[in-house]
């Protein structure tokens, strides 16, 4: 049985190399499956993880996210599996990331959609319950937690919220930390969202305004190399100038969000 285990999970490493999830989730799912009926917790907590990849190669982020939360939880059953719950935790991270930029882009996508009725009101209406599709309370403190990277600053208001767990937070706390997201990063006087359907949008709104900088950090390791291979390292000091300039400009120019 054993022999079996092993072999399923390295005919389900071999097609992840392969660039085959789909075909790997089905040797894990096997592997899960023996693991269960042994309850060798120890090979369904590596199992989960492993689904928790193979569902993120696959964007079905919602369903990765879950299978790393399971993962965890036989972890943290477990002595001495520090580096495995480092692991999932990872997992966890960036699958929660992840589902954050689905939420932005779908409702950027939404308001595209609908331009003709951009008003409060009529955006709103693109973000209903029974369209949205997942637990739209979770998928925007995702959105936060995405954000993240680009404004490390706001680390802190976030840094309470654990998302091992489907959090346990008030739709009112929510709101209220959306709106201090808002004003500690772009709006000063930027109110908390009324709804969570306004809290999605004020996450696309401060996506957008993250942009400007994303690209000034891809276009400064661009130019950095560039320089580094024409001109030598003498030159370098003067890209970072050159480019903070641009950003400064492309930000001011930008506006409030709105």
């Amino acid at each position: 049985m054993k022999t079996k285990s092993a072999s399923l999970e390295v005919s389900g490493c071999c097609h992840i190399r392969l660039n085959q999830p789909d075909v790997a989730q089905r040797y894990y799912e096997q592997r899960l499956s023996l693991a269960q009926d042994r309850e060798d917790t120890v090979t369904i907590g590596v199992t989960m993880g492993d689904l928790g990849n193979t569902h993120a190669l696959l964007g079905q982020y919602r369903v990765a996210l879950d299978c790393f939360r399971r993962a965890r939880a036989y972890f943290a059953e477990q002595e001495g599996a520090i580096n495995a719950l480092a692991y999932t935790d990872a997992g966890i991270v960036k699958a929660a990331q992840s589902i954050g930029d689905e939420l932005a882009e779908y409702v950027s996508r939404s308001i595209a959609e609908r331009l003709l009725i951009i008003s409060d009101e009529g955006a709103k209406k693109q973000l209903q319950d029974g369209e949205y599709p997942g637990d739209l309370k979770q998928d925007v403190l995702c959105g936060l937690l995405a954000l993240a990277d680009d404004l490390p600053q706001t680390i802190p208001l976030i840094s309470h919220i654990s998302f091992h767990k489907p959090p346990c937070i008030s739709t009112k706390d929510v709101l209220s930390l959306v709106g201090e997201f808002t004003r500690h990063t772009y709006d000063k006087d930027s109110p908390n969202p009324r709804d969570l359907f306004e809290a999605a949008r004020y996450i696309a709104q401060i996506r957008r305004a993250c942009e400007p900088m994303h690209c000034w950090r891809e276009s400064a390791k661009a130019s950095l190399a560039l320089c580094s291979r024409e001109r030598g390292a003498r030159s370098l000091s003067l890209v970072p100038e050159i480019l903070c300039r641009r950003t400064h400009d492309a930000q001011t120019s930008s506006g409030p969000l709105g």
